[in-house]
């Protein structure tokens, strides 16, 4: 849990912003490396939904390389959530 001084030290330093659930697509940075603490902050503040748009680090990214085991996993998630049609076409399950 945030405490209200830790809320406002960190968000001196990060700038998640909250949104409208209905937009459709908000500027996400979920590269980021302070992402997990911006989730936090739009959990604990209960914002249906953020952006990072505002945040001096919405262009910054950890250095993310999955090794050859992790990617199987990716590979079956995909599989399971698209179908591919006679025409080659990618569609949700």
């Amino acid at each position: 849990m945030i405490t209200e001084n830790a809320a406002q030290n960190f968000l001196d330093f990060v700038n998640p912003e909250p949104c409208s659930p209905s937009e459709k697509d908000p500027s996400k940075n979920a590269l980021c490396p302070y992402y997990d603490q911006c989730l936090n902050l739009a959990v604990e503040e209960n914002w249906a939904q953020f952006t990072c748009q505002g945040c001096v680090f919405k262009n910054s990214h950890v250095q993310i390389k999955p090794n050859a085991c992790e990617m199987m996993g990716y590979y079956r998630l995909i599989s399971k959530i698209f179908v591919r049609k006679e025409d080659g076409a990618l569609v949700f399950h």
